[in-house]
């Protein structure tokens, strides 16, 4: 009898550890609050610390809860790396954004969004690097399971703000084993070479002079 309670007492304890560390990295904290906001069929915003995101008029034919927030998931990670081999990625920022939709799917082409790059990234950069948009796409088809591919998005940078704007397809936003039945899109800001021509200029780049500045 004395055997089971202490079992059940220290089945209780990892349960409380093992959730605790769930908590911290993959779901929303106080430090890392999740935004809702209730977007209709004219369209709308959610805006947030970590950036904005405009919904077109068209773009959800009820009014749907849209989430924006950002998780540390090691699996997301696994999945960022082994995808982008090809980008030479030397680093990436800490946390991935997610926008969680419910049950609804974009019915536009495109979101526009504005993310804040984190201080620490601007403050890292060295000199040829630059800092990149990567959305996970789901892929797969009737003969394979489906499974997500982070493909570069275009972007463009504003040194006033320290933001990234950029055009996410609906595409990008897709149900897997993370986002417990809802369609979610997953974001996450690497840093890249520079492969722009020295004669040539680019808008999206930020190069470590640009850090310095800041």
């Amino acid at each position: 009898m004395e055997f089971k309670t202490i079992y059940q007492f220290a089945a209780s304890v990892l349960l409380i550890i093992f959730s605790a560390q769930l908590r911290a990295v993959g779901e929303p904290t106080a430090a890392n609050p999740i935004t809702t906001a209730t977007i209709g069929s004219n369209g709308g915003v959610i805006e947030s610390s970590i950036g904005s995101v405009w919904f077109p008029g068209g773009s959800f034919n009820q009014d749907t809860k849209v989430s924006l927030f950002t998780t540390q998931e090691k699996i997301i990670d696994e999945w960022f790396k082994d995808t982008t081999v090809i980008y030479k990625i030397s680093s990436r920022a800490q946390r991935e954004v997610r926008i969680g939709l419910g049950n609804s799917v974009p019915l536009v082409d495109m979101v526009d969004l504005e993310l804040k790059v984190p201080d620490d990234m601007l403050k890292n950069l060295a000199l040829g690097e630059k800092i990149d948009i990567f959305a996970g796409i789901e892929q797969g088809g009737e003969n394979q399971p489906p499974f997500t591919v982070f493909e570069l998005i275009e972007s463009v940078y504003n040194a006033s703000t320290k933001t990234l704007q950029f055009q996410l397809p609906g595409a990008a936003f897709a149900k897997n084993e993370l986002t417990q039945g809802e369609y979610q899109a997953l974001i996450v800001l690497g840093v890249v070479q520079d492969q722009v021509h020295p004669n040539q200029s680019s808008s999206r780049v930020i190069h470590a002079v640009s850090a310095c500045t800041c």
